[in-house]
């Protein structure tokens, strides 16, 4: 699959991926506000498909329904080089659960390539997949874009 490279790579970045599991109601949102895990000064979006985020990182996060409206305001906030947090809450139409799922993962998917194709390596950008497990088919091989984001992204400036 072709993907648009993401542009000025720089290997002396750390990687400062980080994968927070637990399960339903564990406290995922609530150590990802109060461990530090976001610094303040970047921007951050969020795949948030159970409209989990109002705040992050004592941020107010706009969030928005579809891509056209995240698209845009995305565009708009990356441009000014400013501090912002933005969710995308994809509106699942499908009711049965294989359906669901595969409409779930095309939305994430296209939210991974939105990340990667923003990605200049001089900038830092946080990508927060919320709900993963309910997309994905392998998080120990996931050749998806995702899986690009966290083996490739670090030298990109995605964390």
């Amino acid at each position: 699959m072709g993907r648009k490279l993401a542009i000025n790579p720089n290997s002396a970045r750390k990687a400062q991926h980080t994968c927070i599991s637990m399960l339903t109601g564990g406290g995922k949102g609530i150590a990802i506000n109060n461990l530090g895990l976001i610094d303040k000064r970047h921007p951050v979006v969020i795949f948030d498909p159970h409209s989990e985020y109002d705040k992050i990182a004592g941020r107010k996060v706009y969030a928005y329904k579809t891509k056209r409206g995240f698209c845009k305001v995305f565009a708009k906030a990356w441009v000014s080089g400013k501090p912002f947090a933005l969710a995308y809450r994809p509106q699942i139409k499908s009711q049965d659960d294989k359906a669901r799922r595969k409409e779930l993962k095309a939305h994430a998917h296209w939210f991974g390539r939105l990340v990667w194709e923003a990605s200049d390596g001089n900038r830092i950008l946080y990508a927060i997949f919320e709900e993963y497990g309910e997309y994905c088919d392998s998080a120990a091989n996931d050749d998806s874009i995702i899986g690009q984001i966290w083996t490739g992204g670090r030298k990109f400036g995605l964390r």
